[in-house]
Order: C-alpha cells, then sequence, then structure tokens
C-alpha cells in the first residue's frame, strides 16, 4: 500500500540529501542498502509533502528535495582540497552501449576471468577492479594475487545487484514505475577517513 499520494506522477526524480543527517536511518545501521534506501526515499517525500506542493513540472517531471537537507553545510564546513568524493551509479538498462561504457569507466562489478580477459586484451590497462561480496564472502586468493602482480586496485561492496525491487517500488509510489537510474553519492574527509555526507539521486518514471 502506497505510504504517499503519489498516484498521478508517473516522472520523478528524488534527491535525498544527506542522509546522515536523518536520525531514523542512523539509528538503524544494520539495514541493508535496499532498506536504507527505501526508507530514505519514504523520508524524503514525506519531508517535501510537509513544505510542497505535489506539482509536476510542464514537462511531467517532479522533482522532489528534502527541505531540511544539511549537505552544502556539511560540504563548506571543509576545503574543497580536504574532500574525497565517490559516486556509484546503478544502471537499470542491460543497453550494450551502456555495458560497454560502465566497463570503459571502472563503475561496473566483473568477474575474474573476464576481468583478466579484459586486461589481456586491453591496450591501455584498466587499474580498478570492483567485485560483489554480497554472493561470496571473501576474495579470491588467484584475484588478490593478480591485482598485487600488476598493480591494479581491488574495490569491494556487497550491493544488491537489484538496488530497489519492482515491489518496493509499487509500494512508495502507488503504481510500478521503472527506476530509470539511481545515483548514490558519498563524501569522506581524507586525511581521516570520516564519512560526511552519503545520499542518493533517483529517476522513476512510467514505462
Amino acid at each position: 500500500m502506497a505510504k504517499h499520494n503519489l498516484e498521478n506522477v508517473e516522472n520523478v526524480i528524488i534527491n535525498t540529501g544527506n542522509i546522515l543527517s536523518i536520525n531514523d536511518i542512523t539509528k538503524k545501521p544494520n539495514q541493508n542498502p535496499t532498506e536504507e534506501l527505501v526508507e530514505a526515499i519514504n523520508i524524503t517525500i514525506k519531508d517535501f509533502q510537509n513544505g510542497s506542493a505535489l506539482n509536476p513540472q510542464p514537462d511531467h517531471l517532479l522533482v522532489v528535495n528534502r527541505t531540511s537537507d544539511d549537505l552544502l553545510t556539511k560540504i563548506n564546513e571543509h576545503e574543497r582540497s580536504e574532500l574525497k568524493i565517490g559516486f556509484k551509479i546503478f544502471l537499470n538498462n542491460d543497453d550494450q552501449k551502456l555495458v560497454q561504457e560502465a566497463v570503459e569507466k571502472r563503475i561496473a562489478d566483473i568477474e575474474e576471468n573476464t576481468f583478466r580477459a579484459l586486461f589481456d586484451w586491453a591496450e591501455v590497462k584498466p587499474n580498478i577492479i570492483q567485485i560483489n561480496l554480497a554472493t561470496c564472502c571473501v576474495v579470491p586468493p588467484t584475484l588478490q594475487t593478480f591485482c598485487k602482480e600488476n598493480d591494479v586496485k581491488l574495490l569491494t561492496h556487497s550491493d544488491n545487484s537489484d538496488i530497489l525491487p519492482k515491489k518496493s517500488i509499487e509500494d512508495i509510489f502507488g503504481k510500478p514505475l521503472s527506476l530509470k537510474w539511481a545515483l548514490r553519492f558519498l563524501i569522506h574527509v581524507k586525511c581521516r577517513g570520516v564519512l560526511i555526507t552519503k545520499g542518493y539521486l533517483l529517476n522513476f518514471a512510467k514505462d
């Protein structure tokens, strides 16, 4: 059952802002990424509805932001040179061009054998590999050795391949919208490795 009166929305961009400033989320550190994202979206929409009417723009696009977001305040507390800003894009499309771009830009999970073949083939060698530990709890020793010998940076994560299932989307909006893309941003203070902001940008639209 939908939590919000969004039945007429057909194209919406949601900006959660800094979710580390949301007490309902920070008090639940054991949430998985999908649970965290669903709660962040619901809180963002509720916060937006309290201060703004849900009136889409002329192109039928509705932009939803949290009115109480402290993202810019947190960023401005530090010099930009002190911050490390990271983005992760979740693509919800298996278009060949998007997949190729994802591999070339190194924002993509890839299996060890595929990565070795790509590394051997490429004239400009990739220097980062990212693997998902959601299905295997440790990095294969052979991959660790390969990365060390070839000066490849090894990154891991435990995100679900489907960051927001269709059932969760329908529960939020009361209709079967599709997630076109999602972007997660993380901002750390370099010298201390402290995470100061985390948030999502997402685009949902009618098929």
